[in-house]
């Protein structure tokens, strides 16, 4: 119990770090990125997270300055060209995209590189616009109409028009996989660069419209790429409008895209940018001690070293993982179906003892859906406080007096160390925990098809994340991912009126009683502490923009 690498700090590495919410507002910048110094090695303290303000109060209108014309999109000035920005990667590609089929947060990371949404958010959840330039929302929300820019192209030569979108719209409103776009009825072409989405029944949807800008098959794909090309091709490929063009996939060593020299926000500095698969942290910070690579996510242990080596390490908690132990709670013949094993797994787990021997201060209690700080947690909520007798007790009423065995499904590149130290735990209770170690691709279909025992799952939270996302891309979607987990019905229709509400106060409310019922009434996940996202980015490159969900990197630059 000497270190960790959350999974969910891997992915917030993929996709916080690198594309959507490096938190502008929430960074924490320890010291300056300067020459390493030899210092006396600081103490972490972990602080408490402040309360930010509710993401949406109401219904969004496009900023005056950006309506009609680039505004802060245009290309700033005094950037040098040329060069290649080094990224690591902890995992070869799974499907960048197949827009109708599971792509883990990873793989939307590398496809963030060269696809734009109608709209991009801030780490505050403001919304601005992006390939759309203006909308217009109907009085009563029962509809939204986007004006598109003109003149830009996909990757491929093919028009970014109205038609264009009503293709990607409608693939994700018939979609089999996501939900994301499911709240709309219908999208019609009202002329070559207008479209209009209208909302089922009539009744506005706060996931579906800000997922235009911020998930991955909400964006816009080439309808070409997407229409005549079978699944197989489109998984190790993407065609999109962004600023860098996918060109070279070598599996195990490199992802590459080159410039976009077309690109309608202007011509990106960089020549390229090059994701380098590394499998492991550790190979991923000596890389880029070495200047092998310009960015890299810290484990929590290496911290306080690279703080005192003189390196500036940030700290992010607007976009974050939160999640735990997630059970096969809906087979029911599964001894997870029991409410009482699940809540003899949550006695089970000492998360003061996790957060002391492995956070090294960073880590952070959980006991429901959304973190303490997030105007949609609930404090009334009670959790499930480490009592291993209670555990053995439960276990017992639930026939389980000697324990049982169970499996639990690991990324083949995960760190063991949080999961051994949890392992333990169970054990020591009666549940005998074997791992199994499984790639990104077998736990996609795992996640879509199905699982019998414990997979690591949750949701994405935090200041900058819309709280419907944390539903229906986490734990309450529809029965459509997290297949095996339990998903109760009369919580999934509370979560769809909530994304409907226009009244924040209510709005609010709903989702608080959602997070305390999900812990307390049916012990969905056995939760683990969440850790904020930490990083570090070389002093060589400047221009980089943090904190929207456009790609951060569109016209950063490198000083040699």
């Amino acid at each position: 119990m000497k270190k960790i690498l959350f999974i969910a700090l891997t992915i917030v590495v993929l996709v916080g770090m690198f594309v959507v919410s490096c938190g502008k507002a929430e960074e924490k910048p320890t010291t300056p990125a300067v020459t390493p110094t030899k210092t006396a090695t600081p103490t972490k303290t972990a602080t408490p997270t402040p309360t930010p303000t509710p993401t949406a109060t109401k219904l969004p209108s496009p900023t005056a300055t950006q309506a009609g014309g680039l505004g802060k999109l245009a290309k700033p000035e005094g950037g040098k060209s040329g060069g290649w920005l080094i990224m690591p990667a902890s995992a070869d590609i799974s499907n960048i995209g197949s827009t109708d089929e599971i792509s883990n947060p990873g793989d939307a990371g590398y496809s963030f590189v060269c696809t734009e949404g109608l709209i991009r958010t801030d780490n505050k959840g403001n919304i601005e616009p992006m390939l759309a330039e203006s909308w217009t929302i109907a009085p009563d929300g029962s509809y939204v109409d986007f004006k598109l820019r003109r003149g830009i192209k996909f990757h491929d030569g093919v028009d970014f028009n109205a038609q264009a979108v009503k293709v990607n719209v409608d693939i994700q409103i018939n979609s089999k996989v996501w939900t994301n776009l499911r709240p709309l009825d219908r999208c019609e072409v009202i002329d070559d660069y207008t479209v209009r989405m209208y909302f089922d029944n009539g009744r506005w949807d706060w996931g579906a419209f800000t997922s235009l800008g911020t998930f991955f098959s909400c964006r816009m794909f080439s309808p070409k790429f997407l229409l005549d090309n079978p699944p197989e091709y489109k998984r190790q490929n993407v065609v999109g409008t962004g600023p860098f063009i996918f060109t070279e996939y070598k599996r195990g060593q490199y992802i590459k895209y080159v410039r976009n020299d077309n690109y309608w926000r202007g011509k990106p500095y960089l020549d390229g940018i090059e994701y380098r698969i590394l499998p492991q942290a550790e190979t991923q910070l000596l890389a880029f001690k070495k200047g092998e690579i310009h960015t890299v996510g810290i484990q929590t242990k290496d911290a306080a070293g690279m703080i005192a080596e003189g390196y500036e390490v940030r700290e992010v908690s607007d976009f974050i993982f939160n999640g735990g132990l997630m059970f096969s709670a809906a087979n029911p013949d599964s001894p997870w179906a029991d409410i009482r094993v699940r809540r003899a797994a949550a006695h089970a787990i000492n998360q003061d003892v996790l957060i002391e021997g492995l956070t090294y201060g960073y880590g952070h209690k959980s006991n429901q859906i959304f973190i303490e700080g997030q105007v949609w947690y609930n404090p009334e909520t009670v959790g499930y406080e480490y009592n291993p007798q209670k555990a053995k007790q439960l276990l017992a009423e639930a026939g389980y007096p000697k324990g049982f065995d169970t499996t639990w499904y690991i990324l083949d590149f995960q760190s063991l160390d949080m999961p051994t130290a949890v392992q333990d735990m169970l054990r020591e209770v009666g549940i005998n925990v074997k791992f199994e170690l499984v790639s990104m691709p077998i736990f996609n279909s795992m996640v879509a098809t199905g699982w019998e025992g414990i997979v690591w799952g949750g949701a994405f939270v935090g200041s900058a994340v819309e709280p419907s996302s944390a539903m229906v891309n986490g734990v309450l979607n529809g029965k459509t991912t997290w297949i095996s987990c339990i998903q109760p019905d009369e919580l999934y229709q509370k979560a769809l009126v909530a994304n409907g509400e226009r009244d924040v106060q209510k709005r609010i409310q709903l989702y608080r009683e959602i997070s305390k019922s999900l812990t307390d009434d049916y012990c969905q996940i056995a939760y683990l502490p969440w850790v904020p996202g930490l990083y570090s980015i070389s002093p060589k490159v400047k221009g980089y923009e943090l904190g929207y969900s456009s790609f951060a990197y569109t016209f950063a630059w490198l000083e040699q």
